[in-house]
C-alpha cells in the first residue's frame, strides 16, 4: 500500500503471507517528496504483472522478461511533472528511478496503466495541461525492427487517442473500460483497443454510468474503483462495478451487464468509527 504523509512523503507498507504484519518497505528509505499544493495532487501505481516496459535506468535486472514482476510509481514532484520509480520482484530491498520524467502533465488528475497482455507493449495514461486524457505506449520487443512510426524503447503518445474537456482532477481508471470524469463531473467509460501507435477507442461502445434520469454525477475529482467481476466456475465475465462519490460522505457502486443496459446503484455502509 503506497500513501503520502503528513509531511508530503511517498510511504510503502507491506502485508505478507509469511508476516501477517504491516511492515515499512524499501521505498521509505528514499525520503521521496511529493508535490506540495492546495489543492489534489495524485501519484500513481502499476503492477507491472509479467514484464516491466521501462529498462532505462541503472541496476536493471538480468531476469528475462516473460519471468519478471514489477511495480511502477508516478511521483508529482512540481506542478507539471511527474517522477517515475520502479520496484522489481528480482530485487525487493530497492527501488530504481526512470531516467526520463514525464513532464508537461496535469499532476492534480491520476494516473492509469495497462501493462498484462500478451505482448511486450506497455501502457501509461495522463492528463494533459489543457486537460485531455493522453495514451503512451512503449514496446520492449528487442527481436523488432524499430521504425520511425514504431520505436523500440521509447514512450510515444498514441496521437489516434484522446479525451477532450476531462475534469482537471479526475481519477483514471482502466480495466474492461477506461473510466475518467468530464468537466460536467460526470463519469464516463470508452472501449480502448491497445494496439500501440494504432491505438483508437471504439465510439460506439462508450458510454456514461447512469441512472433512468441521465449520467449520474460524483462530486469533483472523486476517486475511482473500477473492476469487472468473473464468474469463475463457468469462465465468464458477470458484469462491470464502478465505484465512487456523489456526494461526498458516500461510496456509490454501480453495475451493469457486461453486453450493456442500464447500470444499477447502492450505496456502500460506511461506519462511523
Amino acid at each position: 500500500m503506497f500513501y503520502i504523509d503528513k509531511e508530503n512523503k511517498l510511504k510503502q507498507v507491506i502485508y505478507t503471507n509469511s508476516t501477517t504484519v504491516w511492515e515499512e518497505g524499501p521505498l521509505n528509505s528514499l525520503n521521496l517528496t511529493v508535490y506540495d499544493s492546495p489543492g489534489t495532487v495524485r501519484f500513481g501505481a502499476c503492477w507491472k504483472g509479467s514484464f516491466d516496459g521501462d529498462l532505462d535506468f541503472p541496476g536493471t535486472p538480468t531476469t528475462p522478461l516473460e519471468y519478471r514482476r514489477a511495480i511502477t510509481l508516478w511521483v508529482a514532484i512540481d506542478e507539471s511533472t511527474f517522477e517515475q520509480w520502479v520496484w522489481f520482484n528480482e530485487r525487493p530491498e530497492s527501488w530504481f528511478p526512470v531516467i526520463d520524467k514525464w513532464q508537461g502533465k496535469n499532476v492534480h488528475a491520476g494516473v492509469g496503466c495497462y501493462s498484462w497482455d500478451t505482448s511486450n507493449t506497455t501502457y501509461t495514461m495522463m492528463v494533459s495541461k489543457d486537460n485531455y486524457a493522453e495514451f503512451y505506449w512503449k514496446d520492449t520487443t528487442s527481436s523488432y525492427t524499430p521504425t520511425r512510426e514504431h520505436p523500440i524503447g521509447q514512450w510515444r503518445n498514441a496521437t489516434g487517442v484522446t479525451i477532450p474537456q476531462v475534469y482537471p482532477s479526475t481519477s483514471l481508471g482502466w480495466l474492461t473500460y477506461f473510466y475518467v470524469q468530464m468537466a460536467d463531473r460526470s463519469i464516463r467509460g470508452y472501449n480502448i483497443t491497445f494496439a500501440a501507435e494504432n491505438t483508437t477507442i471504439v465510439d460506439e461502445d462508450t458510454f456514461f454510468v447512469s441512472g433512468p434520469s441521465g449520467p449520474i454525477k460524483g462530486i469533483g475529482g472523486t476517486h475511482l474503483l473500477t473492476f469487472t467481476l468473473r464468474n469463475s466456475s463457468e469462465d465468464r465475465y458477470e458484469g462491470l462495478f464502478v465505484l465512487y462519490q456523489t456526494e461526498g460522505d458516500d461510496i456509490t457502486v454501480f453495475t451493469r451487464s457486461l453486453a450493456g443496459g442500464e447500470f444499477s446503484n447502492s450505496k456502500l455502509p460506511i461506519p462511523d468509527n
